[in-house]
């Protein structure tokens, strides 16, 4: 992917503008400015690097931490995890949760580095563990730690505290205790991150609870939605849309006054209610709103960016693609959100810089008699990552300057000239 399509995509996650540009530097300081992985290497490190530069790693974790405080997000620790889980950390001691605090914060590493890649069983195994973790599947041993790489290389599986890196088995794959282990280790990892935040922060967080609270019983006697029923509709789009109902996954659900953080869908309060499948590294949002109970807004990401950008069509081939995914977004529109109405046309767009490379993304938007946009965006392998309505007109623009923007960027990072071009068809 790009930088600046991830730069757009940090920017269309719902936060504050100073933590969107935190994340942006810290995309750019660990992809470098032309969106090329930067190798252990080139970062300073001698173990190779499987995943933790490309998905969530420490960094993402402090800084979702963070974007939850920002946003006004007040959950108690136990609402992240179900109660099997919760109760295993609440009983991990004081002495070692600072322990786990003071670790990670020595390390001199952005995020966890693996001595080789999964192995396709690997990840749909991880995935299988994960929900068995959150059911009370946990491992019947710790996770092996060392304080140097000397002994790392004497043990088959263990994790290097310096550097955050796991070392995997190098002939065989990882048993499903293994992977538990490491799963085990993250959660008390997370749970350690989150509770020091909670901590420092407490009396800021007790206030934004109480004036979230009171924003609700305002907008209730007003003739909206709670949050439980906000997690009763969300929860019926995920089943339509991915034929989930959200167990064995963590959930996550806020409010959100109205705003207007450079997305589309924020001019109205919203109920902020998300999944998080940590073992797939699959994660669903959704916004509803507080008003009316409509859809304002969803979002999914995986771990899958590396397979979604070696899809990307070249120029002579994007246009038939286009019209594939057209068609795929008429159907996910009607059949998996349930929005079926009439609309003066239907428009589908996508990016090409210099003539000669095509934008990761595809837009596909439904434009309504009443200036109603519905907007709906797809990888090119046919992966809808977002959905929201808006006005057309607020779109349009917000098209033109994305497309002003990026030509700006590239422009200042090449040296040269690029022009954007946005094709319409």
């Amino acid at each position: 992917m790009k930088l600046s399509d991830l730069k757009l995509s940090v920017e269309q996650i719902h936060m504050d503008e100073d933590l969107q540009q935190k994340i942006i530097e810290e995309l750019t300081e660990r992809y470098g400015e032309n969106g090329v992985k930067r190798t252990p290497r080139q970062k300073g490190h001698n173990h190779r690097n499987a995943q933790g530069y490309h998905r969530f790693g420490k960094v993402a974790a402090a800084i979702l931490i963070v974007g939850v405080a920002l946003a006004g997000i007040s959950v108690p620790v136990r609402a992240l995890v179900n109660s099997l889980v919760a109760e295993r950390m609440e009983e991990i001691p004081q002495e070692e949760v600072t322990a786990i605090v003071e670790q990670t914060d020595h390390q001199a590493v952005e995020a966890d580095g693996y001595s080789r890649e999964y192995t396709e069983g690997e990840k749909e195994r991880r995935g299988e563990l994960y929900e068995a973790y959150r059911k009370g599947t946990f491992p019947e041993g710790e996770l092996v730690q060392v304080d140097t790489e000397e002994e790392a290389k004497q043990q088959e599986f263990c994790y290097l505290k310096t550097n955050s890196a796991f070392y995997l088995p190098a002939d065989r794959e990882l048993t499903d205790e293994e992977i538990l282990q490491m799963i085990d280790f993250e959660e008390k990892r997370n749970y350690a991150l989150r509770q020091r935040y909670e901590e420092e922060n407490a009396e800021e967080i007790a206030a934004e609870k109480a004036e979230k609270e009171e924003q609700i019983a305002q907008v209730v006697s007003e003739g909206g939605i709670t949050e439980q029923e906000a997690i009763r509709i969300a929860t019926e789009y995920l089943q339509q849309m991915y034929g989930l109902d959200g167990s064995g996954m963590e959930l996550n659900h806020y409010y959100e006054e109205s705003m207007n953080a450079g997305t589309l869908s924020r001019e109205k309060s919203n109920y902020g209610v998300n999944w998080s499948n940590n073992g797939s590294h699959q994660y669903y949002y959704f916004w509803i709103d507080a008003g009316n109970g409509d859809l304002s807004e969803f979002s999914y990401s995986d771990a899958e960016w590396d397979t979604r950008e070696q899809a990307e069509p070249s120029v002579s081939e994007a246009s038939a693609r286009a019209s594939a995914i057209k068609e795929q977004a008429v159907d996910f529109l009607e059949n998996r959100i349930g929005i079926t109405e009439s609309y003066d046309k239907v428009d589908t767009c996508y990016r090409v810089y210099n003539g000669e490379e095509v934008g990761t993304f595809v837009y596909v938007v439904f434009y309504k008699s009443d200036q109603t946009a519905y907007v709906l965006t797809y990888h090119w392998d046919g992966t809808v990552i977002n959905y929201n309505s808006t006005s057309a007109d607020r779109w349009e623009e917000r098209i033109e300057q994305e497309a002003e923007y990026i030509a700006q960027d590239l422009s200042e990072y090449r040296g040269e000239k690029v022009t954007v071009e946005l094709i319409h068809q």
